[in-house]
């Protein structure tokens, strides 16, 4: 490994002046290899800013002709790699309207972002398309984000715009805060897409996404989006179409002076004057430099933030940057001493880069390769304006260029969704798995085992009422314990949760049980993942020990090639360079050749011995999945250094296969421009696939298998019934207390309101009045009841307590076709719950163009819509309290009922009135068949007997409006399912279960009812199942007399 050279590196700074003609800029190699050549440069004026450093080799950067002539004095040599800054961004290709189409759809399919990023300048939003575009966010979203407000003005009179970012956005909400800014340096817009990219992000998937879902919720983001206004327009005037290389803001002292780099004006002074020379003292450096200015906060930019973060109470800061790939952590003032919180930014940095090895992390010094004195993150770690608390800030470096090509800003933005995902969540509470681990790699049936979570509180906030929970919904595996609670986890406390387990001795071997670990925050999930308990070694997909090249294919130029001169397993293995050390820049892939397929075995792991050498920090060991034929890679895991024994490598590749039937595996080395080693070796390649453990199916069971309930005259019964799922998948279960057919939902959708008493008397009075009723009515309508005996069968059954207290409900409904001596009847029982009287109008709505359970049912009273009914025709009054017919006949306050044709928008009594039978136990029973009679056929005109009916009921009650219940109604009648059962309830009528779970039904009988034995069955019905009957038996005995 080369030596660190920092000491002078950070002195990488040239100043020039501000000109109105911008110089031309070259990407020179600098081959500054000692501390020597570094000190002529810093010797001869010349100082970097920005540079892709190889430590002890070279510095690539992009120079303007000024510096390359400093840089000529310094006599270090150096190279010119590209000639003219402006000619080669102009030369990169730029997107059409087509492509940028497509990238948004991409964008849409596998980030769910579907809004466009891109601007007009060269791709890149311009200051007032950044305006426009926050005013647009918030029209879209005006839940997540606030009006635009102002930050502060510049010295141009510019307004620096921010916003903030949450559920219910309009005021501050107490939430952990955090900050965003970007474009702090003129030239770097790319950080300004990246964050617009995040926040579209949280917005699109919000309700759908449960990281989205819980950001949104539980987190308060502020964002700048163009910190360094007036220079981000002064590189639009200058560079229309993208490409403007100034860099600080646009104060001016003098003509050509004062321009100052907002990150090297920032305080405290000790930072800002910090001895390690981090920025420049030269007011004439011009827009280039890094002029740190007067004084700490010098600049209305800086100072503007200032006093805004000053007003916050922020816990973390992301101030993107581009470019390089660093991810850059404090202190710089003091470089390389770092912060006293260093495990946590290092953890921060760990996490990031891990989830794209692109980036490289540490210190300025150990990353952009020099030092930095005045910069933000400092300021914010030591947040003088919050004694004891501290901002934790860091800045990320992005892309390969100040303004990358057009091609590459949703891209790099997507690489950078994760970095801005997380910085979101260390500003809270943040509990997260360090590890996942079973005690052993596989099992056999039957067989226990443990599964051990190890977790951080890596947010800087306590976490409180901490769940972690692993469970399984496949019958194949007990988990005695599926959760533990942790009352509260400090900031960096680390804990851990031990789960034991057992798999059944008849789970199939070689398959994979698949399980779920949550992780909760009270009870928001923040963390969930699956993992598969392996029975057996699987099937084997893939057994390759190195012996020939057969199943493998090399990139374009590749030399991958099977060697004797290493191996695990004798007599040879696989390696990069068989002849010795790989080359420089070289991209060399060994590519499995023929695609696997795991559609039929979605479960696959990867293992493999290995060996490697290569470059520290430069050169790259890479395993790679494709799920798509190779036509694009997931990484799986980067190497790189020395491992200088054979080592078994391990890896759960299901979901980079994502059950695809084209997956294929590369294993690719990478190198930069110098320095190479002796590379990588791979041996004994083993792909082993698991299908879906599948549980045994033994049915649904249920327990007990019948009820005998014995007791006093009004003994309430309570029992239960356990029914258990040993199917392969969910199953639902439907429950009644007798089985009929099952015909559709009503699409009866009542509306809010009351049943109006009033206006039902005043409607129906007329057509009363007109008909001359008299106390003899009812001797016209009387009948010598048929000797046939009851044939009553339940169609409607309606939910029960669903009205208030005291309210009418109705349970269900039988019906009946009778036919007696003077003719046919339509024969109705209203079963409902009893109420404190008889105080009950029911209202049936009978429409005879339809058929019954078809189409929508008739309103009755026209309460309620319908959705397909063209209304009905007849409107049966059930007056059980006798008020209403005391109302408008002379016939007194009696139960009776009376029919009327609404047919043609009138209302015309039908037939005579008509008795109804009341009976009171532990139900109301409103029956139309008494012995004079009832709702005679001949009355409703319909031969064909197909009819379709709706049903209201309410209470009288002075004092209060009456409460409707409608029979059908929406979610609650199942038409042509009976009940029916007056004295037997049960808890639910339907039920799903997962696969290998149970659950209880719980029933109750009371024995409201005369002595004698009563019998009904439960008939449960699991979807595609045989239905079982379970026999209820009610033997109710009379109450003991009383000795005296």
């Amino acid at each position: 490994m080369k030596p660190l050279i920092v000491a002078l590196l950070s002195l990488f700074y040239f100043e020039i002046a501000a000109s109105s003609t911008p110089e031309r800029y070259r990407e020179v190699r600098i081959f500054a290899r000692t501390e020597s050549d570094f000190r002529r440069i810093v010797d001869a004026g010349l100082f970097i800013d920005h540079a892709n450093t190889k430590i002890g080799s070279y510095s690539d950067a992009w120079l303007s002709e000024t510096e390359i002539e400093l840089l000529g004095k310094s006599g270090v040599p150096y190279e010119v790699l590209i000639d003219d800054w402006d000619v080669y961004y102009n030369s990169l290709p730029k997107m059409t309207k087509p492509e940028m189409d497509a990238a948004i759809r991409q964008s849409a399919n596998e980030f769910n972002v579907s809004h466009s990023i891109y601007g007009t300048m060269g791709g890149y939003l311009k200051y007032t398309e950044v305006v426009a575009k926050l005013d647009s966010m918030r029209a879209e979203y005006p839940n997540f984000i606030s009006q635009k407000f102002p930050i502060g003005t510049t010295y141009e009179g510019r307004t620096m715009w921010g916003v903030r970012i949450t559920k219910n956005p309009d005021a501050p909400t107490g939430r952990p805060e955090v900050m965003y800014h970007a474009l702090i340096h003129a030239r770097e817009p790319e950080s300004m897409e990246t964050q617009f990219y995040y926040f579209y992000w949280l917005f699109e998937n919000y309700g759908t996404d449960p990281l989205a879902t819980y950001l949104l919720n539980n987190r308060e983001i502020y964002w700048i989006p163009i910190f360094n206004v007036d220079g981000y327009v002064y590189n639009q005037t200058t560079n229309p179409t993208g490409g403007g290389m100034w860099r600080a803001n646009r104060h001016f002292t003098t003509a050509n002076c004062g321009p100052v780099d907002p990150n090297r004006n920032y305080g405290i002074y000790q930072f800002w004057n910090s001895s390690n020379g981090g920025s420049s003292t030269d007011a004439c450096s011009g827009g280039q430099g890094t002029y740190r200015g007067t004084s700490p906060f010098s600049e209305l930019e800086t100072q503007a933030v200032m006093n805004f973060v000053n007003s916050r109470n922020f816990n973390a800061a992301f101030g993107a940057h581009t470019y390089g790939n660093y991810l850059i952590k404090p202190w710089a003032w003091s470089d390389p001493q770092v912060t006293p919180d260093d495990n946590k930014f290092s953890q921060f940095l760990a996490d990031m880069k891990a989830s794209n090895p692109v980036y490289t992390t540490g210190t300025p010094s150990q990353t952009v390769g020099y030092y930095v004195r005045g910069g933000a993150d400092d300021w914010y770690y030591n947040d003088s304006a919050h004694v004891g608390h501290h901002i934790f800030g860091i800045t990320p470096e992005t892309g390969d260029s100040f303004w990358p090509a057009q091609s590459e800003i949703i891209p790099l933005a997507q690489g950078m969704l994760f970095n801005n995902q997380y910085m979101s969540l260390i500003a809270g509470p943040f509990v997260d798995p360090l590890s996942r681990a079973f005690d052993q790699q596989t099992y056999t049936p039957g067989q226990s085992g443990t599964y051990k979570v190890v977790f951080r509180n890596k947010g800087v906030l306590t976490a409180s009422n901490v769940t972690v929970r692993w469970t399984s919904s496949n019958a194949n595996i007990t988990i005695p314990t599926t959760q533990f609670t942790y009352p509260s986890l400090n900031s960096f406390a680390t804990d851990s949760s031990t789960f034991s387990f057992t798999i059944s001795a008849l789970a199939p071997n070689n398959s994979a049980i698949p399980t779920q670990l949550t992780v909760k925050l009270d009870t928001t999930t923040i963390y969930t993942a699956t993992a598969y308990v392996l029975l057996g070694s699987g099937t084997l997909v893939l057994n390759d020990s190195a012996n020939t090249f057969n199943n493998w294919t090399r990139s374009s130029g590749g030399t991958w090639a099977v060697t004797t001169t290493q191996f695990h397993t004798a007599p040879s293995s696989f390696t990069d360079s068989p002849s010795g050390n790989y080359g420089n820049n070289v991209d060399n892939s060994m590519i499995l050749a023929s695609p696997l397929n795991a559609a039929s075995m979605p479960v696959l792991n990867l293992s493999f011995y290995h060996r490697y050498a290569t470059e520290v920090g430069y050169d790259f060991c890479r395993v790679e999945v494709s799920s798509d034929n190779g036509t694009s890679w997931q990484s799986v895991i980067t190497y790189n250094g020395t491992l200088s024994t054979w080592t078994r490598q391990s890896f759960d590749i299901s979901s980079y296969a994502n059950g695809s039937s084209q997956v294929k595996i590369r294993f690719r080395l990478t190198s930069d421009v110098n320095t190479v080693a002796d590379g990588w070796y791979v041996d004994d390649v083993q792909v082993n696939g698991y299908g879906i453990s599948t549980p045994p199916d033994t049915g649904v069971v249920m327990r007990p298998g019948s009820f005998a309930f014995s007791g006093i005259t009004g003994r309430v019964f309570r029992d239960s019934i356990k029914i258990n799922n040993y199917t392969p998948s969910s199953v639902q279960v439907s429950i009644a207390e007798t089985t009929a057919t099952f015909a559709e939902r009503s699409s009866f959708t009542p509306k809010p309101g009351n049943m109006d008493v009033q206006a039902l008397i005043k409607k129906l009075r007329p057509a009363v009045e007109k008909a001359k009723l008299t106390d003899e009515s009812f001797q016209q309508s009387a009948e010598i009841m048929s000797d046939d005996p009851d044939s009553y069968t339940t169609i409607i059954t309606d939910e029960r307590n669903e009205n208030s207290l005291g309210a009418a409900d109705i349970f269900g409904v039988q019906y009946q076709y009778r036919t007696g001596i003077l003719g046919s009847y339509h024969d109705f029982k209203i079963v409902m719950a009893v109420p404190p009287d008889t105080n009950v109008v029911v209202v049936l709505s009978i429409d005879t163009d339809q058929d019954f359970g078809t189409g929508s049912f008739p309103t009755p009273l026209g309460i309620g819509t319908t959705t397909r009914d063209i209304g009905s025709e007849f409107e049966v009054l059930l007056d059980a309290s006798g008020v209403l017919i005391d109302s408008l006949t002379p016939l007194g306050r009696i139960p009776a009922g009376i029919a009327f044709s609404t047919a043609n928008d009138t209302t015309t009594l039908v037939g005579v009135p008509f008795l109804l039978s009341l009976q009171r136990d532990s139900v109301l029973t409103i029956s139309t068949e008494s012995t004079l009679g009832g709702i005679n056929a001949s009355w409703l005109n319909d031969p064909d007997r197909k009819m379709n009916i709706g049903f209201v009921a309410t209470r009288l009650k002075q004092g209060a409006s009456p409460m409707p219940d409608f029979a059908p109604a929406i979610g609650h009648a199942t038409i042509g399912s009976e009940t029916g059962v007056s004295w037997l309830s049960e808890d639910r009528t339907s039920v799903t279960i997962p696969s290998g779970d149970s659950v209880f039904v719980h029933v109750a009988a009371v024995g409201a009812r005369l002595p004698g034995t009563y019998n009904a069955t439960l008939k449960l019905s699991p979807t595609g199942r045989p239905t079982t009957s379970i026999p209820v038996q009610l033997s109710v005995t009379a109450l003991a007399q009383p000795h005296i």
